[in-house]
């Protein structure tokens, strides 16, 4: 059985796939999720791919204003996929907290990303709750 930890990790490989493929909308992830036993990680599991690919254009402009002046496109593909985790559960999934996901995106990336990404990724996410914040007031 899957833990969170390990659903997250699994999601944001599939968030890579799908980048990579650039198959966000047709993407099928049912072989993916007939890993994930438990049904608390089934329903968290949908819950992130579908609020992600329902809102994929919100998430991603907010992440291009969060990472200023680069180009959302130059992101390594992994980095962008666990900000892409990290914003989507920020964004729409209430019932996590903030923290945690930024502190999961980060720990992911220090086992999948290059040595420097874990600060990349926090410096975004920085940004991105800091703009959240400031358009909720």
């Amino acid at each position: 059985m899957l833990t969170r930890k390990e659903t997250r990790e699994l999601l944001m490989k599939i968030l890579y796939q799908m980048d990579i493929r650039n198959e966000f909308d047709d993407f099928d992830y049912s072989e993916s999720l007939s890993n994930v036993k438990r049904e608390n990680e089934k329903e968290y599991f949908v819950r992130v791919i579908d609020c992600f690919k329902e809102n994929r254009k919100e998430v991603d402009d907010k992440i291009q204003v969060a990472i200023k002046s680069r180009d959302i496109n130059k992101i390594g593909k992994i980095e962008l996929a666990l900000i892409r985790l990290a914003a989507t559960e920020i964004d729409y999934l209430e019932d996590i907290p903030v923290q945690v996901s930024v502190n999961e995106s980060i720990e992911l990336s220090k086992v999948y990303a290059t040595d420097k990404s874990y600060k990349f990724i926090n410096g975004v996410l920085g940004r991105y709750i800091e703009n959240k914040e400031q358009v909720n007031g």
